[in-house]
């Protein structure tokens, strides 16, 4: 039996899966970034079971029409605390009793300890499997205590920018979704502080448990492509809700 805490492990993959199809969606310009898509995408497909990994470098090619429009000053709100996504520079609120991870803090043997003494409790997955998933991820936030369906919510930001150039279409976040082997749900764009973005929601059965998920795509803080943020509860509105809470909260790291 999978535990609870597992589940937050699992999640991610989804995540991970999306990085090589978003790097296509509208960049041409590098040719290498490409080739570097396509291995990512080749390792992402090969073990997306076990929440593998993948990463694109981020190009040149940036959204400018999504930079130009930038909504208003962001808002962080009650109850919620600032995390960072480094690589991606990005920052934006979670629930102030979370507990997180991102890649900078890798380096701190006692923050990651912390992390994983939360994160690896009653799993059946070590401390070490926990720390090569956070690898491959730029920030994890989490939930401390599980939900009425034994699932932790989790909020994690993907290792890098996507190298693309423009706001995805639904059928881009559609063919997401379904490489990782979900049910897409809703698509819409969204306004943030750093520009527009969009909104792909999905279902993914997780462990017994429904997740209901959702990717964040927005312009990166660095001025570079597109920042995947992933968030995964088991209850649509609570997803929806933690959706808002960050969008309206995104800023420049």
């Amino acid at each position: 039996m999978i535990s609870v805490k597992s589940r937050l492990v699992v999640a991610p993959s989804v995540a991970l899966m999306a990085i090589a199809v978003l790097a296509g969606c509208g960049s041409n310009n590098d040719a290498s970034s490409s080739s570097s898509s396509s291995s990512s995408a080749s390792s992402s497909s090969s073990s997306a079971e076990s929440s593998a990994s993948s990463s694109a470098a981020p190009t040149e090619s940036t959204s400018e029409s999504a930079s130009s429009e930038a909504a208003a000053e962001p808002v962080m709100p009650e109850g919620y605390k600032a995390v960072v996504a480094p690589n991606n520079g990005i920052s934006f609120g979670v629930p102030g009793d979370w507990t997180e991870l991102n890649s900078e803090a890798l380096a701190d043997d006692a923050a990651v300890q912390g992390y994983l003494e939360q994160a690896a409790e009653g799993s059946v997955f070590s401390a070490e499997q926990i720390q090569q998933q956070l690898a491959q991820l730029d920030l994890m936030a989490s939930s401390t205590t599980p939900d009425s369906s034994g699932f932790t919510q989790n909020v994690n930001v993907n290792s890098e920018p996507v190298a693309a150039s423009s706001v995805p279409t639904e059928a881009d976040t559609a063919q997401m979704v379904e490489a990782a082997g979900a049910t897409p749900g809703e698509y819409k764009t969204v306004d943030t502080p750093l520009g527009e973005g969009a909104q792909q929601s999905y279902t993914l059965d997780v462990s017994g448990v429904s997740v209901q998920g959702a990717y964040l795509i927005v312009p990166s803080g660095t001025g570079q492509g597109f920042s995947i943020i992933t968030v995964s509860t088991s209850d649509a509105t609570a997803t929806q809700d933690l959706l808002t809470e960050i969008a309206q909260s995104l800023t420049k790291a």
